[in-house]
């Protein structure tokens, strides 16, 4: 996010203000406008990325993993319930 942030703010500005956002907003109010709307842009940037890391993660957990356990323990544990429920 670090490098995206930096991308967005023009190359004029000081290093300091391209270090950190909150130096940035302390050098005038020029800078800290044009330091939080690129703040802004990069976390954007970055929650898109991230919530399509969450999504293809949820696709790889629906698709791999097992909705439930198979096989005749499972089997066996239905019967006992059903004789005990009776």
């Amino acid at each position: 996010m670090s490098s995206l942030y930096t991308a967005q703010l023009p190359d004029a500005f000081p290093e300091a203000a391209r270090e950190s956002l909150g130096t940035a907003v302390t050098l005038g109010p020029a800078i800290a406008d044009a330091a939080q709307d690129a703040f802004v842009h990069a976390m954007s940037r970055a929650s898109i990325v991230v919530a399509v890391a969450a999504v293809l993660g949820g696709v790889v957990a629906w698709r791999y993993l097992p909705a439930r356990a198979v096989g005749e323990a499972t089997a066996l544990k239905a019967t006992e319930f059903e004789s005990v429920a009776s």
